[in-house]
């Protein structure tokens, strides 16, 4: 909400994509101080719920199969 927060709030996202499957301590090669600070959040989007208002079959990626790629659906522990 920009009315509440102003200018007092940031978020900063960084993301890398590694073909480790997360096993890398620092990726980022973040100095100590900010690796303390740091979060990883390992995101399942296969498995992870849904709401149903939410919910499009459309952008499901168990469902979807790409055409250009012949990639998918995800299933089970696809990682």
């Amino acid at each position: 909400n920009p009315d509440y927060m102003k200018s007092n709030f940031f978020i900063c996202i960084e993301t890398l994509h590694c073909g480790d499957n997360g096993t890398q301590v620092n990726a980022h090669e973040l100095p100590p101080e900010k690796l303390k600070q740091r979060d990883v959040v390992f995101i399942d989007i296969a498995n992870d719920n849904v709401m149903s208002k939410d919910y499009k079959e459309s952008e499901d990626p168990t469902k979807f199969r790409s055409i250009k790629t012949g990639r998918g659906p995800l299933t089970g522990n696809w990682r």
